[in-house]
């Protein structure tokens, strides 16, 4: 419930419900004792987001100072909107474990009288959401092995191409192995 209200605020069209939702998360960012190579991790995800997210606003528009200007901001309050999500996720996942959520759900799904005969939704949504954190913490594996075999001396758009083009697959087939792995437990 409080993921889905912080959403509602943070993607309102209203700044100060983004603002009061940001301070809210910072706060409870520290009372989850949430590290700080995690939320290194995360601004460095969203920095390179934004910067994407600014360049595709940008091309394409007349380079006037104010066209530019104007989409740069709007820009920056979507990467702001995200991670702010992000960050919400993130204290989420530091603070709930699956089992929470597994037990959450199923006594929501009970509660409103889903019976057997139709799919078990509850445990459904709860392997789905446990699997999130696998996919950043299998990503952070390709890509210490990346970094440690050198994939980080090359700079510059050829080698993010062919960084991304590398790791991506792998780690489809890693996350694949997972789920294999979690299907047979």
């Amino acid at each position: 419930a409080g993921m889905i209200a912080c959403t509602i605020a943070v993607f309102s069209p209203f700044t100060p419900a983004l603002i009061a939702a940001s301070a809210l998360l910072a706060v409870l960012a520290m009372l989850a004792r949430t590290r700080l190579v995690t939320i290194l991790s995360v601004a460095k995800l969203i920095l390179g987001y934004g910067l994407f997210i600014a360049a595709f606003r940008i091309i394409g528009k007349p380079l006037e100072s104010a066209v530019i200007l104007a989409e740069l901001r709007s820009g920056a309050l979507y990467t702001w909107q995200i991670a702010a999500v992000l960050l919400a996720g993130t204290v989420f996942y530091e603070t709930t474990g699956t089992t929470e959520i597994s037990h959450t759900l199923a006594s929501i799904q009970h509660g409103l009288g889903w019976r057997k005969p139709l799919p078990d939704a509850a445990f459904l949504l709860s392997l789905t959401i446990g699997f999130i954190p696998r996919i950043f913490c299998a990503w952070a594996d390709l890509d210490k092995a990346w970094n440690a075999r050198g994939g980080n001396r090359r700079k510059g758009p050829a080698a993010f191409v062919r960084r991304t083009t590398t790791l991506v697959p792998l780690l489809v087939i890693k996350l694949l192995s997972i789920a294999s792995d979690t299907d047979r437990a």
